[in-house]
């Protein structure tokens, strides 16, 4: 016969298992690796949204945080119609989005260093009242990516970055760490350009990173 069509295959030999083209299968795992938490919910990263930017100053991704996940990867490619610095700002009250605010509750800093030419690293820092500043400008497209870690817990939400971009003609690299420092639920966040005529376009991609 060339096809097996049964419902169920047992073991002959009590804890021997079954072996099927050289693969042994046996107590819920397949060659010694358990697969019985498999899945595309369960394991690694685990994509939660996909946001398509088109012309936006200020591009906003609300209700992504959750209890699910304690820790987070944003990566992002977007273009800048204009020279102009970016930030990133957090949000509460999930689907319906407001953006988080207080008096000197965000604090950053970050360095940069010029690709193509050698040289030590530039650093800047700031507190303010409603963002991190990811970097001191860029021209055309940037690619970056955003680690967070407990955004949704009562726990101060951390942050570091990497993002490489041009300005002026100049290629530069940049990375940064930040902290909001009361303990909200932040369920979303947002990237936007300091100029209000200025907009971004692109894609940005939020993933959770998985427990089990």
């Amino acid at each position: 016969m060339s096809t097996v069509q049964v419902d169920t295959i047992n073991e002959s030999t009590t804890g021997s298992g079954v072996t099927i083209d050289g693969v042994l299968i046996k107590d819920g795992q397949v060659d010694g690796v358990d697969v019985s938490t498999l899945s595309v919910d369960t394991n690694g990263l685990v994509l939660i949204n996909k946001t398509t930017v088109s012309a936006q100053n200020y591009a906003t991704v609300d209700n992504v945080f959750s209890s699910t996940y304690s820790s987070y990867k944003i990566k992002v490619n977007l273009v800048a119609s204009a020279l102009d610095t970016i930030r990133m700002r957090f949000r509460t009250g999930g689907a319906s989005g407001a953006d988080h605010t207080g008096t000197a509750i965000y604090s950053y800093n970050y360095s940069y260093l010029v690709l193509g030419a050698s040289g030590g690293k530039t650093h800047l820092g700031a507190s303010t009242d409603n963002y991190w500043q990811l970097g001191s400008g860029f021209a055309g497209n940037t690619g970056f990516g955003v680690e967070l870690y407990s955004p949704f817990e009562d726990k101060n939400t951390l942050g570091d970055w990497h993002l490489t971009g041009s300005q002026s003609g100049t290629d530069y690299y940049y990375d940064g760490a930040g902290l909001v420092s009361d303990t909200t639920s932040l369920t979303g966040f947002g990237f936007y350009l300091s100029t209000s005529s200025n907009t971004l376009t692109g894609e940005i991609l939020t993933y959770g990173y998985s427990e089990g």
